[in-house]
């Protein structure tokens, strides 16, 4: 499944918090929250965030070994 990244602002996303937050959690979206026009933060699914998570584990293991 491919997933595209929707950018908000910060006042956007806090004025739609909890569509925000569903929208992430059910409907796989991700978003790049901004202010002033730069990304400042990420809102993504648990489960995105639990793969991410895992694999920068493995990445900096993998990057030990070699180093």
């Amino acid at each position: 499944m491919s997933h595209q990244l929707n950018k908000m602002s910060t006042v956007e996303a806090r004025e739609n918090f909890s569509e925000l937050i569903n929208q992430a959690a059910y409907g796989n979206k991700r978003y790049i929250l901004t202010r002033r026009g730069r990304a400042v933060a990420g809102v993504v699914s648990i489960s995105d965030l639990k793969f991410l998570n895992e694999n920068r584990k493995r990445l900096n293991e993998e990057d030990r070994v070699v180093n």
